[in-house]
């Protein structure tokens, strides 16, 4: 019968480390899914600015 309870509890406390690491995951997905948000909505803004200074240059030369 003890060594029952001792499996039990066994289980019980690696399913709540199981749990605990799964959560540490999850948040550190989470961060960086959001950084890379971050630097692809940066590298987008980067192309536009890009886009726009070089239809200007192109108008400017037009003009010529």
């Amino acid at each position: 019968m003890k060594i029952l309870t001792q499996l039990e509890e066994g289980r019980k406390r690696l399913n709540k480390e199981v749990a605990a690491q799964l959560e540490k995951e999850k948040a550190a997905s989470l961060i960086e899914a959001k950084e890379k948000e971050g630097v692809m909505r940066c590298l987008s803004q980067e192309r536009e600015q890009q886009g726009r200074e070089e239809m200007s240059r192109i108008e400017e030369e037009n003009m010529m």
